[in-house]
């Protein structure tokens, strides 16, 4: 499983790799563009997200049914099949492609349930690499039964660069009828990224050109 293993330490080009703390946000997400012209409509391709599975990518603007986290406009997957959908499954997938390379991760998004079922309004997110089918690698899952208002979701993972592009995909599931979890303002941040470090014998050539000059030094100062 690629996407989700450990950062592995190992020697290239004569260096080794240590982790090295570099927060930095590479990612972030609040679904406003393109503006939806509609109190909601539904998206085959949205911005950098293509639709995956089921019916579509619904944008609703804000106060459709909740107000949006951030600005205008968030995402529901539960998707209907009118205004630009599908006549598959309501429940839907979203995906963007990630460049990524070896290190930690922290993902942040919100989460808001349209109805309070248990097993219902159901979002997983998957993290997969290129060798990967969408929807392999579950990185979380909530529901319904979280609270009625917008709440904060995080993710911590790590990819050992044996994969560069990833799929992050955001998946519904539950009842499929059209009344689905919502989600915006996703965000993507680098934690730890391995540095390179000289190797030993590396460290000791060096050291060995310290001493040649400070030799050929002395040699001068006598002359």
């Amino acid at each position: 499983m690629k996407a989700l293993s450990s950062i592995i330490v190992s020697g290239i080009i004569g260096m080794s790799m240590i982790t090295s703390a570099s927060a930095a946000v590479i990612f972030s997400e609040s679904f406003e563009e393109p503006a939806n012209t509609l109190d909601w409509q539904v998206y085959q391709n949205f911005g950098n997200w293509a639709a995956t599975s089921g019916a579509g990518i619904e944008i609703q603007q804000s106060g459709v049914a909740v107000n949006a986290h951030t600005g205008n406009q968030y995402v529901e997957l539960d998707s209907d099949s009118i205004r630009g959908g599908t006549n598959n499954s309501s429940n839907s997938s979203m995906t963007t492609k990630l460049n990524l390379g070896a290190g930690t991760y922290l993902l942040t998004w919100y989460y808001q349930p349209r109805t309070d079922a248990k097993n219902d309004n159901i979002i997983n997110v998957f993290l997969d690499g290129a060798s990967d089918s969408i929807g392999t690698n579950l990185l979380t899952s909530v529901d319904g039964s979280q609270p009625a208002t917008w709440t904060k979701i995080t993710s911590s993972f790590s990819v050992d660069g044996s994969d560069n592009l990833y799929g992050l995909t955001f998946s519904a599931g539950g009842d499929a009828n059209t009344l689905g979890g919502f989600v915006d303002t996703v965000s993507l941040e680098l934690t730890d990224r391995p540095v390179p470090v000289p190797e030993p014998s590396v460290i000791g050539l060096f050291g060995l050109g310290l001493v040649g000059l400070g030799v050929l030094r002395r040699r001068k100062e006598r002359i």
